[in-house]
């Protein structure tokens, strides 16, 4: 399934998909960008953000909650940044 992901702060942050206890995929996202990837009912996407102290985990979302049901007319602006 289509997942989407939007870094709302103004902050770095590092993506993890994880399936059980296998990585799948990670990523830097910028502030401000979306993020478009494939993604598996029983998967989540472990959200990090930086510190001073290294990496500190923010939250984790449940990939089904980032089900793309239609693609918004925003997306399909080329000036848009997507990372997929």
């Amino acid at each position: 399934m289509l997942c989407c992901y939007l870094n709302e702060t103004l902050n770095l942050q590092i993506v993890r998909v994880m399936q059980g206890d296998r990585r799948v995929l990670e990523r830097v996202i910028f502030p401000r960008q979306r993020f478009l990837f494939e993604g598996v009912t029983d998967a989540c996407l472990e959200v990090y953000r930086g510190s001073g102290r290294g990496l500190q985990w923010s939250e984790s979302i449940p990939c089904s909650e980032l089900k793309v049901e239609e693609v918004a007319a925003e997306l399909k602006d080329p000036r848009l940044k997507v990372v997929s």
